[in-house]
């Protein structure tokens, strides 16, 4: 979605240039002003777009129920970590809370990350256990706990395999 607004911004440069490009030679200032205007709105509408979240809480986000289809790592694990862990002070990119970030797949599974997530153990897997309620975590004292679908549908996934599905 945002390479979407990042390739729709490129295009609407490239057209206010084009068709005022006659019209900012003859007034620099003017141009100058017209253009950290537009860059201004711009970038207020991809903060917005980019920090819209239409989910109003943890507990929206459902797993699958066990006899139903399997837990999908795009389809659910990241959506739920997203909201709850992999967020901004946390363990997200810039964050790095602890040295851990939980925003990729492949970020599960770091040297910085070692224990998080033990395939096929969920008892021996950090993240379940904080999820869960075993391990004291900033999280518990921050946020509402996950619901027990969502505990029991992370419990799901790395049981069976944590795969990149």
């Amino acid at each position: 979605f945002l390479i979407g607004v990042a390739v729709f911004l490129a295009l609407l440069f490239a057209l206010i240039w084009y068709f005022k490009k006659e019209e900012l030679k003859k007034d620099a200032t003017r141009g100058a002003l017209i253009y950290l205007i537009i860059t201004l709105i711009l970038c207020a509408f991809v903060a917005i777009v980019s920090c819209s979240n239409n989910v109003q809480s943890s507990s929206n986000l459902r797993f699958p129920e066990e006899d139903g289809e399997e837990v999908s790592f795009a389809k659910h694990v990241k959506p739920f970590m997203q909201y709850t862990c992999s967020t901004a002070a946390c363990h997200d990119d810039f964050s790095q809370a602890g040295g851990i970030r939980l925003t990729e797949y492949y970020t599960y599974f770091q040297s910085s990350s070692i224990g998080i997530v033990v395939i096929g153990n969920p008892d021996a897997s950090r993240l379940n256990q904080i999820l869960e309620g075993k391990n004291i975590h900033l999280f518990n004292y921050n946020r509402e706990l996950p619901t027990k679908n969502q505990q029991e549908g992370m419990r799901r996934w790395v049981l069976n395999g944590a795969l990149n599905n």
